[in-house]
């Protein structure tokens, strides 16, 4: 399995020398990775993990990705991002309690969403050949 570039690697290292001495270091001794300027969707460690995920479906040949997360989802706002950049829909099921359009609603969107696609999402079990359904409690 490979995985596709999306994002500009390696993302660099910087230096911070006051922080360093206010934690009782040497100028020199402490560096930051920036994986926040990776150049895809606000960047972050997960965009390592999406360059992965995001191979295998083009290869092959989905039209669509499908992730779920919590409704302030780093993994969801990457993956809409990368989904974006490699020509896929992305289809985010981000499931709460309150309304579509408001932070912790369900909903099917991210800031990254093309405008006009949120919209409501209703979860359904998967089904198959001898599912039995159970009545409701009384």
């Amino acid at each position: 399995m490979e995985k596709i570039a999306l994002s500009a690697w390696p993302t660099p290292m910087e230096a911070a020398p006051r922080l360093a001495v206010e934690i009782g270091l040497d100028p020199d001794d402490l560096w930051i990775k920036r994986d926040d300027l990776t150049g895809l969707g606000g960047g972050g460690n997960k965009v390592r993990k999406v360059e992965w995920l995001v191979a295998d479906p083009l290869r092959a040949g989905a039209d669509t990705l499908v992730t779920t997360g919590g409704p302030q989802s780093n993994h969801a706002r990457l993956t809409a991002a990368a989904g974006a950049r490699a020509g896929l829909n992305v289809v985010l099921v981000i499931p709460g309690s309150g309304p579509p359009d408001e932070p912790g609603g369900t909903c099917s969107c991210t800031p990254l969403s093309p405008p006009g696609s949120c919209g409501p999402v209703t979860p359904r079990l998967p089904s198959w050949p001898g599912r039995q359904r159970r009545p409701a409690p009384n």
